[in-house]
């Protein structure tokens, strides 16, 4: 598969270096758990927790953290736990419970995981194989900005019919399918 968004693969960038910081100096620990403050904070610190925890190897505290964001609705966090699921960091691998991570994130517009999606649906991890659908999920990715995805929606399109093609742009119009 195809994740761009693998928390193997996220450094800590200036940003998260910047909210590490502020935590630190208003002493807030990285094992406590991040409950105050407005949800945009929220989701920052527990990013931040959960990237610092997968990078120390403990993947219990970053699956928490990753999970209290992902209930806050970012997307990030659901694109790495389902990361997480799909791969078996963790956890019992699950690519169904990966794919319903993915969508949830997909339908807020994730490119990375409307991509993941569609590469889950071109494989059959989790979801009946499907070409027809895999270019469909693709397609919104590209959309999204995902230059990949969209490479391989050029590609699965050339062995779709003209139906197929017409009935995906049908599906296009009507925007991101709700998980």
């Amino acid at each position: 598969m195809h994740f761009v968004n693998s928390p193997s693969r996220r450094p800590l960038g200036p940003r998260t270096l910047v909210n590490v910081c502020v935590l630190l100096v208003f002493g807030i620990g990285f094992a406590s758990p991040v409950r105050g403050g407005p949800p945009e904070i929220r989701i920052e610190e527990n990013l931040a927790t959960a990237i610092e925890a997968y990078d120390g190897g403990d993947y219990r505290t970053a699956i928490t953290a990753w999970t209290r964001a992902a209930n806050l609705d970012s997307t990030d966090a659901m694109t790495s736990l389902a990361d997480m699921y799909f791969r078996g960091v963790g956890v019992v691998a699950d690519a169904g419970r990966a794919l319903a991570l993915y969508r949830k994130a997909a339908s807020q517009g994730d490119g990375v995981a409307l991509m993941n999606v569609g590469d889950m649906h071109l494989n059959g991890y989790g979801v009946r194989r499907s070409s027809l659908e895999a270019y469909f999920w693709f397609r919104l990715a590209g959309r999204a900005g995902q230059v990949w995805a969209a490479e391989q929606a050029e590609f699965l399109g050339q062995n779709l019919t003209d139906k197929q093609r017409l009935q995906v742009e049908e599906r296009l119009s009507r925007g991101i399918p709700s998980p």
